[in-house]
């Protein structure tokens, strides 16, 4: 299922705003980071793949918004999160720089869509609500990265 990934990120704490040189700069290291990476293994095996981005960057931190074809809702902002964690923390001029949020936003019936597609024996609750809250519960990076 193709799922799109909002990404906000900001820059590391006490320092300056980034001017229109160094945003240049930000949306270059990310869109080549993004580029990089054709696909990511999911908790459960299955393979998420990067098939678009769009980079958008203010003097605060960058707006990212990641499309991907993946096996559930969980896996595609699982797999965007330690990607853009990672290109973060292994590019010196991104690195201290923090996510925000990384989330996918489903209208109605891709909501549903996806919930009928996450079907068998651990399969997340139908309930939206609960489901994310397991998620948050369970993601390895939850307690590293505020949502």
């Amino acid at each position: 299922m193709s799922y799109a990934v909002t990404v906000d990120t900001c820059r590391r704490e006490g320092t300056p705003e980034l001017d229109p040189l160094q945003r240049a700069g930000v949306i270059h290291l990310l869109r080549e980071g993004l580029d990089a990476v054709e696909a990511i293994e999911g908790k459960e095996g299955g393979i998420v793949e990067i098939t678009d981005h769009f980079i958008g960057v203010h003097p605060e931190g960058a707006l990212l918004k990641v499309f991907v074809d993946a096996p559930s809702l969980e896996d595609a902002e699982a797999a965007i999160e330690a990607v853009i964690g990672e290109i973060l923390e292994h590019t010196e001029t991104l690195a201290g720089g923090s996510i925000q949020r990384c989330e996918v936003e489903l209208h109605l019936d891709s909501a549903k869509e996806s919930l009928e597609a996450a079907d068998g024996p651990d399969a997340p609750a139908s309930d939206p609500a609960v489901r994310a809250a397991t998620h948050h519960k369970t993601s390895p990076d939850a307690a590293r990265s505020p949502h």
